[in-house]
């Protein structure tokens, strides 16, 4: 069976195919509007070197900041492990928080993104994690001694006020759950046309098995069973000239026999009809000669 057949037989079974679309619809829609979006809100930061690793009469911090790269690295590792984010996501549940340093940035900016279920909580933990990072940057350099006037420090670019609504959860429930229920109706319509098919099939093998007669040889049946009859024959060459737009001729009426003609033909006693068989010359006569008075016709009757 190909893609053909398979589309024929769905279309034959309209009436499950059909319904399992608009089944699909349903179910899609009301997945939809029961799964809730996700909201995320995001929080850039920038690490600023020291007052005193500035040079001197150096006033503008954001000129020097190529050597930032690799403290920010630090402390993205370091407020993104588990065991930092482990107390804020045991009091949030459900929340997801990725720490990481902003890819589009050339410079030192720690990226923050928070989702969850429900904007404001999404607001509130960002907040948390915005505080979390610069409270975990100080306790890092205060465990290496640095001094006050050296130690680097972080700078809030932007923080989210809105949430941003993510619609890819909802899209894949709803869209798993619509092509789902598709694919169930389309095989549903696939089984009940193969068994309607095949018992189609096995009700013409059983006729046609009945019609042959006993002790004959199959293979002669099956020919007789492929041989056009002569109604399928006329159907068809109507069909066809009713295609090329020519009207369909009618049969041709066999000739009447004429009731004179059949009983001059016809002998007219047992007699005659025995000398008819007798005579070997009677096949030869001319009928043209005879009724012309020939007398080779007449020498044959004198005979």
């Amino acid at each position: 069976m190909n893609a053909l057949d398979t589309l024929r037989g769905l279309l034959r079974r309209w009436y499950i195919v059909v319904p399992g679309i608009v089944l699909a619809l349903v179910a899609a829609a009301g997945v939809w509007t029961t799964v809730h979006p996700a909201y995320q809100r995001t929080a850039s930061q920038l690490l600023l070197p020291g007052r005193g690793t500035l040079p001197e009469g150096a006033t503008n911090p954001y000129l020097y900041l190529g050597g930032l790269t690799a403290p920010a690295d630090v402390l993205v590792r370091t407020v993104g492990s588990e065991s930092a984010l482990q107390p804020v996501l045991a009091r949030h549940p459900g929340v997801q928080i990725e720490v990481l340093r902003d890819p589009v940035a050339s410079g030192p900016v720690v990226l923050t993104k928070v989702t969850a279920d429900d904007d404001r909580t999404a607001g509130s933990v960002l907040a948390l994690m915005v505080a979390a990072n610069a409270d975990t940057l100080k306790q890092l350099q205060a465990k290496e001694s640095i001094p006050e006037n050296e130690r680097i420090t972080l700078s809030t670019l932007s923080v989210d006020e809105k949430g941003t609504p993510q619609q890819r959860g909802r899209i894949i429930a709803a869209g798993g759950v619509g092509i789902g229920v598709l694919v169930v109706a389309i095989l549903v319509a696939s089984l009940v046309d193969g068994l309607a098919t095949r018992s189609r099939r096995h009700t013409a093998t059983e006729r046609s098995a009945s019609t042959r007669v006993p002790g004959g040889d199959p293979r002669d049946d099956d020919a007789r069973d492929d041989e056009p009859r002569d109604d399928e024959l006329r159907d068809e060459e109507a069909r066809d000239e009713e295609a090329r737009g020519e009207e369909p001729r009618d049969e041709e009426p066999e000739p009447a026999v004429d009731a004179r003609t059949a009983r001059h033909d016809a002998p007219d006693s047992a007699d005659d009809a025995a000398d008819v068989r007798e005579d070997p010359d009677a096949d030869d006569e001319d009928p043209a000669l005879a009724l012309r008075g020939h007398p080779r016709a007449g020498s044959k009757s004198a005979r």
